[in-house]
């Protein structure tokens, strides 16, 4: 990735620096003189700390003063390009054409929509519509365009509607007529017109500018009947209009024999996240520039208003991170709400008059409705920037000069081509509010400095005195030139300037306090620090029913989105007393006695047969007094809750169940499910079924049930043992599947959705037995549930894995064709654990890529660079994007994944410690360790390691990482959370945290915070 753009310079660079530092170097060379006479002529320790404090000051100044002039520099390379809009995908404000890639997968998908849409026999014309700066004109005229000249039509692109008729135009005014606005319509037909077999699609962009400029009925009416000849002779029309101009449209929207309506108008919207996200990810892939991981994401949030982000502030602040594209620039540039001002002010830079550049802006801003002005002549413009800041330096070359820098930097556009009467307006509403905060916030700050400046000096005429330092630099950033150039300020500004930055004082001053930084950074150290901590479980609060062991658990809660809850849950003989809690800032949101299904807590009272279901806030959200009829006397305890059904551990049938929807009891016996001597018995759940497979020393009875033992669905028996009854969801489609002796055997079950709140309607197929392959043992049917090569369903296959000392065979059956499929041969083979289950493993072929196949893909995955050795652990991360990679020997690799571009690269290699435990965090950007004595070590998400916690009394459940704050929340089995900060134990002072989050700490303490972090990085 880039690297940070306020890195030190290149010592090379140093060179070119010797002639203008040989004063520096010089009272350097006198300043270590004498320190290192000090040192050899005093041996006594003080004597030598000062010396040391003395040279490395000087030296320390030295490279300060130095690497001040070459970010100088750098920033001044960096603004003539800050707001260039190159060709490429960051464009700035500029539009996608013919012939470019337009960045996005759902732009594109539109464009295709769009076009099939076109391609329909009786189509005649479409709106495509949205808000300003959503991306119409660059979906109309890139991907359109090209998806309708690839299906052989000829396109008539009108870039600009507002401009018709302005080659046409006869009136000796130059004015514009409807009738020349039609001509140029039909010049563009037929100029365009390639292949007569298929219809000519015009297409009318910014259509609301045409509109603007003809509101004369008369006008609407000729224009109308235009339109809809068009469409007469077979062509289609589509009219690219910004939303709120809709309802002006209506005047021309009923046809001969066609009205435009809703089903004619297709809507673009703002982009979602993640498509901000990917059109980022693209666009510097196509610009070839490297980028942070995390800054999509941070852009994308950063602009979003409601989940929704505008292609046109996406462009601008991409563009303006001028291809430095690093979170650390980014937030270096003030974010998305600066780099959106800074676009704006950089314009106004490079023009070469500020002054006259931000009067022009203001002139073509209707800024009291936030939209464009109506287009001006640089003489009309002059005129009002005479009256304004500007005054007469606003000339009429000036003024031309300005408006030439301006369009060149795609922020105004020509309006008119006629060289005697040229308008000028801006590109889109979209730039008015940028403009308005740049000329806003500079007007005020330079009226502010030109104010202060004018008191000081009235004031020293007649008192003397200077300006204070804060108000001194103030007026020389902000005051325009002719108030600084005046005598009376000059003179001013140059006597503040001695008195308030006296070189020598400021140079002991400094000297002094660097020296106490160094004494004081040599004994400083690095640690974790727990800044706050409490036991969320409260054992005094409990019955007098013994809690025998407390466990932690997280929940996402419907309730609480994108917000996580811990749930700790003190477990006795009879009951559970939870509590819940937020999970970043330990708030306490409520108790309950129960069991925890998902993120309820449900209780049962047998006595009452009262049934209670809790939100976690303790609120009730279901109370019901259970029937008598049917009602089980020794059934007390809740096993799970899968929909309406609750289901109760029972020893005297198979199955108890009550139906919350329908408030009845459902109670199943052995007989309904087992041989009449059955031996054993096990069940397999789905989201709408349950098999029951049953069997004796003969014979084996599989039922089929929906969900909670409703309606029976199946009742087969078989000769000889049935085992390993699967039920594995394929869409509207159930796989049944179970073991014989040697074949595997599968029925099909089709389910429809009911309608109007029926129940689903099911269809069970006949049996099906597939014989097992010639070469696939007949044992690997039936493996334990202890076996580390244990049956396991991937996607829409089943897997049966073959290990040998030597290698692995996975037999794998097609759940969709109800076949076996060729099997996968490994040579080294590990099982996958964590967020989600699979296998990876490296193929016979020793020059073969690695593979991985996780519980979610149908296939397995190559991966370039990755390796795996025989009987290694897998753990991988929620987000899949991380690996660990623990060895037999204990060593461990983390790795970086990305299974779409199946590429993976070692981000860091630790040593081996025999019985560590290694884990995710909640949010995937922390690696923890728990080493032997409860030492927990962390590493961050890109591989560098973070330090250690230190000893835990209890394993850690779950954690979250914060890297801005370097700050780490942590969730113990026990119900303790603690929070960590990592820092600094600075002498006399205390613990100071390395970021400055909110926390209590004294001003002394947020001070030394901000100084060490910034010396560390």
């Amino acid at each position: 990735m880039s690297l940070p753009a306020d890195k030190a310079p290149d010592a090379r660079e140093f060179l070119k620096l010797v002639e203008a530092w040989k004063r520096t170097i010089a009272s350097l060379g006198t300043t270590i003189a004498s320190a290192s006479g000090s040192f050899i002529k005093i041996p006594e320790p003080a004597n030598q700390i000062v010396a040391f404090i003395i040279a490395g000051a000087g030296l320390l100044i030295s490279f300060l003063i130095y690497r001040r002039d070459a970010r100088q520099q750098a920033a001044a390379k960096q603004k003539k390009v800050e707001t260039s809009t190159a060709a490429g995908a960051f464009r700035g404000l500029r539009r996608f054409l013919r012939g470019d890639e337009l960045p996005g997968s759902v732009r594109r998908i539109q464009a295709t929509q769009l076009t099939r849409q076109i391609e329909r026999a009786g189509f005649k014309i479409a709106l495509v519509t949205g808000d300003s700066g959503v991306g119409k004109s660059s979906l109309l005229e890139c991907a359109l365009v090209k998806k309708l000249e690839e299906s052989g039509y000829s396109v008539a692109m009108i870039s600009n509607s507002g401009e018709l008729g302005l080659s046409h135009t006869t009136t000796p005014d130059h004015s514009l007529r409807i009738e020349d606005a039609i001509a140029e319509i039909s010049d563009r037909i037929s100029n365009s017109r390639q292949d007569k077999k298929k219809p000519t699609v015009v297409i009318l962009d910014q259509f609301e500018e045409l509109l603007s400029r003809f509101r004369n009925a008369n006008d609407r009416k000729l224009l109308s009947d235009k339109l809809w000849k068009i469409v007469g002779e077979g062509n289609r029309i589509i009219i690219g209009i910004r939303k709120e101009y809709l309802i002006d449209f209506k005047s021309i929207s009923r046809g001969p024999d066609h009205i435009v309506s809703f089903e004619d108008t297709f809507l673009v919207e703002n982009l979602e996240t993640n498509e901000a996200e990917e059109i980022i990810q693209e666009c510097a892939r196509q610009d070839h520039l490297e980028f942070d991981l995390d800054l999509p994401e941070l852009i994308a949030n950063d602009l979003a208003i409601e989940g929704k982000v505008r292609p046109a502030d996406l462009q601008i602040v991409c563009t303006a991170l001028s291809g430095d594209l690093t979170v650390e620039r980014y937030r270096s540039a003030g974010r998305a709400a600066g780099l959106r001002s800074k676009f704006v002010k950089g314009v106004i830079d490079i023009t070469g008059d500020a002054v006259l550049a931000r009067a022009v802006l203001r002139q073509l801003c209707d800024i009291p409705n936030n939209k464009k002005a109506e287009p001006a002549r640089a003489e009309e413009i002059v005129e009002k920037a005479k009256a304004g800041a500007a005054g007469e330096r606003a000339t009429l070359d000036a003024i031309n000069s300005i408006l030439r820098e301006l369009e060149q930097a795609r922020v105004l556009t020509r309006i008119d081509k006629n060289i005697d009467d040229l308008r000028w307006s801006l590109i889109h509403d979209y730039l008015v509010e940028p403009i308005k905060i740049a000329t806003e916030e500079q007007n005020t700050r330079s009226e502010t400095a030109t104010a202060r400046l004018d008191y000081f000096v009235t004031r020293a005429k007649t008192s003397g005195g200077v300006i204070p330092r804060p108000d001194l630099h103030l007026i020389r950033r902000d005051a325009p030139p002719a108030a600084l150039h005046q005598p009376d300020a000059r003179r001013l500004i140059r006597r503040s300037l001695i008195v308030g930055y006296g070189v020598p004082v400021a140079a002991i001053v400094g000297a002094t306090f660097l020296g106490v930084v160094v004494v004081i950074a040599t004994t400083t150290t690095r640690v974790w620090q727990i800044v706050d901590e409490n036991n969320h479980f409260d054992k005094s609060t409990a019955t007098a029913d013994s809690f025998r062991y407390v466990r932690t658990t997280t929940a996402n809660v419907a309730a609480r989105p994108g917000k996580r809850t811990v749930l700790v849950s003190g477990t006795g003989m009879e009951s559970s007393r939870v509590t819940a809690w937020d999970f970043e800032t330990g708030a306490f949101l409520g108790a309950a006695f129960g069991f925890v299904v998902e993120d309820s807590i449900w209780n049962y009272d047998p006595p009452a047969g009262r049934l209670t279901r809790l939100n976690i806030d303790g609120t009730q959200s279901l109370g019901i007094t259970t029937p008598q009829e049917g009602r089980p006397n020794k059934t007390t305890k809740i096993s799970s809750v899968k929909g309406p059904f609750v289901n109760f551990e029972t020893f005297e049938t198979f199955a108890v169940l009550f139906d919350t929807k329908s408030s009845k009891w459902v109670s199943i016996d052995h007989d309904n499910v087992s041989p009449s001597r059955s031996v054993d018995t096990e069940r397999s759940d789905s989201a709408l079924l349950t098999a029951v497979t049953g069997q004796d020393n003969e014979t084996s009875r599989v039922t089929l049930w929906t969900t909670g033992f409703g309606q029976q669905l199946l009742d087969q028996r078989y000769q000889g043992p049935v085992r390993d009854t699967r039920l594995i969801e394929l869409g509207a489609r159930t796989i049944l599947s179970f073991a014989r002796e040697r074949s595997l055997g599968t029925i099909a079950i089709d389910h429809v959705a009911g309608e109007n709140g029926s129940a689903a309607r099911f269809s069970v197929g006949e049996t099906r037995e597939t014989p097992l392959p010639a070469d696939m043992p007949m044992r690997l049917l039936n493996q334990p549930a202890e076996s580390s090569a244990q049956t396991i369903v991937l996607g829409d296959r089943i897997i049966f894995p073959d290990s040998s000392p030597t290698r692995t065979i996975f037999w794998i059956f097609n759940c969709r064709t109800l076949q076996f499929e060729p099997p996968e041969i490994a040579a080294q083979t590990a099982h996958i654990e964590g967020a989600m289950e699979g296998y990876a493993w490296m193929p016979e072929d020793s020059k073969g890529l690695a593979r991985i196949w996780l519980e979610q893909d149908n296939v397995p995955r190559r991966i370039e660079g990755l390796q795996i050795r025989f009987n290694d652990r897998i753990l991988i991360s929620r987000d899949r994007r991380r690996l660990v990679i623990i060895s037999k020997e204990g060593g461990v690799d983390l790795w970086s994944i990305d299974l779409d571009e199946r590429k993976a690269r070692i981000l860091a290699h630790v040593d081996g410690i025999d019985n560590s435990d290694w884990l995710f965090s909640e949010d995937d950007h922390l690696v923890m360790r728990r080493r032997p004595g409860g030492v927990h070590e962390l590493w961050g998400e890109n591989g560098t390691s973070l330090g250690q916690l230190g000893p835990l009394g209890s394993q850690v459940q779950t954690s979250s990482y914060q890297a801005d704050c370097r700050e780490t929340f942590v969730w113990t089995t026990e119900g303790q959370r603690l929070e960590f900060r990592r820092g600094f134990n600075v002498p006399l002072v205390g613990f100071v945290p390395e970021r400055d989050c909110p926390l209590k700490l004294s001003s002394l303490q947020v001070s030394l915070a901000k100084m060490f972090a910034y010396v560390v990085h």
